[in-house]
């Protein structure tokens, strides 16, 4: 099950294993906390499933392994995900910065 809310536009998608719905995400009541840090754009911890940590720990093990650093082509991946969205990418998260000058060649 998953997620994905668009806090500037107010709405979502929720995908329950079988079907992904749309969902309209009002304004937080007066004085009610934000689940969402508007900072890093993640939920808060205390709005996290309980083994979301594991899930996401598992998914940079999983990452980390089947990449080839001699084979990193950072051009190819900014081609396929813009970098601006890296911050918000799991895999991404904890991870040594891009090297802005890197084009696949030594």
């Amino acid at each position: 099950k998953w997620i994905i809310r668009d806090l500037a536009r107010g709405f979502g998608f929720y995908y329950d294993t079988e079907r992904v719905r749309e969902l309209d995400f009002p304004p937080c009541a007066e004085g009610a906390p934000d689940p969402v840090n508007p900072a890093t754009g993640q939920l808060e911890a205390a709005a996290l499933a309980d083994e979301e940590e594991l899930w996401q720990e598992a998914w940079r093990g999983y990452f980390s392994a089947v990449a080839i650093d001699e084979r990193a082509n950072l051009r190819l991946q900014r081609q396929y995900m813009p970098q601006r969205f890296w911050p918000y990418l799991t895999e991404k998260q904890n991870s040594p910065p891009a090297d802005e000058n890197f084009v696949g060649k030594k």
